[in-house]
């Protein structure tokens, strides 16, 4: 394997949350002290919040190899990778969109993507609203209207929701989710069911304001379809590739197969074990494969997640 090609092992961020479980830092072989540890960020490039790879913050990587490794010209890295494990429902929030974070100071608006990994029979989440004026909104936000204003729907395993800035959404109980969004932290909360930290001793901050200025009303839910093909050896569902937005692609691998990349990939098992360029991986281990890697090789019956970002061919 050349220099190039090899494969770089990224260290997962732990972090603590209101809504969280015991369970994370088991599954990711990683020790943590605190009992309530809700999200694992796979791979981040925030400051004060950098995965490790190859002995060195994901960003000063990024930097010293976008063009040969990642194929990039943007200045910073633009996605983020979480695990999260709710034992209880996070809060009800929305994200701004990029004209208005820029105008607040930030590079770009947040896109999500969920994938359920894991739920319970009673688990939901909350996709969009029914309000259909901003008025309305403010209104039925006021009032606390919450059970006519706010959608539900079952969270089912390998369900695959894409969340655009301005929509209103949160992760219900008992959910274990692959997000991939930016490599940016804004989030409006708009309700929080009145719970109380156990750390300040006090609600936490609502943000409605800001949140009124970017929801989207009324708000539009479309889901893109996940394209499926049978290849020798696996199965690709991709769920979605869009320049500018992000990519997200699940290989399920019966055995053995190559698999051919034309850009880097953010690669996360999350079923089986086996090995990725003679390299073993076991599950919920996340690695870089570089840009110019091309054909893969991968054994062993595995279930893996590809995120990766295209720039449009202009910027290239």
């Amino acid at each position: 394997m050349s220099a190039t090609n090899r494969l770089y092992k990224i260290t997962p961020i732990l972090n603590e949350r209101l809504w969280g479980k015991e369970r994370l830092s088991e599954l990711l072989h990683v020790h943590s002290d605190e009992s309530r540890i809700g999200e694992a960020f796979l791979v981040s490039s925030m400051p004060e919040a950098e995965t490790q790879i190859d002995g060195m913050d994901f960003s000063e990587f990024y930097q010293k190899n976008k063009s040969e490794l990642f194929g990039l010209t943007r200045v910073l890295f633009p996605l983020r990778v979480n695990l999260i494990d709710s034992k209880e429902a996070l809060s009800i929030q929305v994200h701004p969109d990029g004209k208005l974070a820029e105008a607040w100071g930030y590079p770009q608006g947040v896109v999500e993507a969920w994938l359920v990994l894991e739920s319970d029979p009673t688990s939901k989440i909350e996709v969009g609203h029914t309000a259909s004026s901003t008025s309305e909104l403010k209104q039925r936000i006021e009032a606390g209207d919450w059970d006519q204003l706010l959608n539900y729907q079952d969270a089912r395993p390998d369900d695959f929701i894409l969340l655009p800035p301005g929509t209103i959404h949160a992760i219900g109980k008992n959910i274990l989710i692959y997000e991939l969004t930016y490599n940016l932290d804004i989030t409006y909360r708009v309700y929080d069911y009145d719970r109380v930290s156990q750390i300040t001793g006090k609600k936490r901050e609502l943000h409605l304001t800001e949140a009124l200025s970017v929801i989207q009303t009324p708000q539009i839910i479309a889901q893109p379809i996940p394209n499926i093909k049978h290849h020798n050896g696996y199965t690709e569902t991709v769920y979605i590739d869009q320049e500018e937005i992000f990519t997200l692609i699940k290989w399920e691998i019966d055995k053995e197969c190559i698999l051919s990349l034309d850009h880097f990939s953010l690669c996360t098992v999350i079923k089986g074990q086996g090995s990725i360029q003679d390299q073993p991986v076991h599950q919920f281990e996340t690695w870089f494969i570089p840009n110019d890697t091309g054909k893969v090789s991968v054994t062993g019956k595995m279930t893996l997640l590809s995120a990766s970002y295209r720039e449009k061919k202009g910027n290239l």
